[in-house]
């Protein structure tokens, strides 16, 4: 099994910051309900010994000391409710980084991974390119056994290939490039001028306007 890359660990260790505080919110917020329903039944206990004195049901004295003691319970629970909001507001707003990590530490993830498929990708185009190279070499040496003019004509049409397949990619990295970035008004000069992509080097100019050998 491969050891996790940078990004891997990081998106792992964010998920699991994320679960820790997803777990302590609801544990809070739990415990917060807890109290809100201790108070709702403290609050009922009062009203329900202000009727039972209403009622005559039980003396004023009773009744007083169940009041009393239900809107004690009721008073120090909501004290504990506004303690524990700024409690839950901190919790909340942890959850709400720890989530947004995950996010960043996904499209992190996602990246390191586009990056590492590209660099394999660009290291089998390099072989091909290599077994190319190679190909079209031994191809020209057995041009030149055959004759000088033989091997002249099969340069000029490699050249002419070449020429071909910069244009052919030029035109299409272009098409690309515009999909990408889309001109922004029908009358862009992305839209007419490949300069805004791709602007020829000098050598190159000089080989075309010049005739002048590359200087690479």
């Amino acid at each position: 099994m491969s050891k996790p890359t940078h990004a891997q660990e990081m998106l792992a260790s964010a998920r699991a910051n994320l679960a820790t505080a997803a777990e302590c919110a609801e544990t809070a917020h739990a415990e917060q309900n807890k109290r809100l329903i201790r108070k709702t039944e403290a609050e009922a206990r009062g009203a329900e010994a202000f009727r039972d004195v209403r009622d005559k049901k039980v003396s004023e004295e009773v009744g007083a000391m169940r009041m009393a003691q239900a809107n004690e319970d009721a008073k120090d629970l909501q004290d504990l409710i506004e303690r524990s909001a700024l409690l839950l507001a901190n919790l909340n707003a942890e959850l709400s980084r720890a989530q947004a990590a995950v996010h960043e530490a996904e499209a992190g993830a996602r990246r390191e991974e586009g990056e590492i498929t590209a660099t394999a990708l660009t290291s089998h185009i390099d072989s091909l390119k290599k077994l190319h190279t190679e190909a079209v070499g031994e191809r020209h040496q057995l041009y030149r056994k055959m004759g000088l003019n033989t091997a002249a004509a099969e340069l000029l049409r490699r050249v002419k290939a070449l020429e071909l397949e910069l244009l052919e990619t030029i035109a299409k990295c272009y098409d690309a490039h515009v999909e990408t970035d889309p001109p922004r008004s029908p009358g862009s000069r992305r839209t007419s001028s490949v300069h805004d992509f791709y602007r020829p080097s000098p050598a190159l100019q000089d080989v075309v306007s010049q005739g002048t050998k590359p200087r690479i």
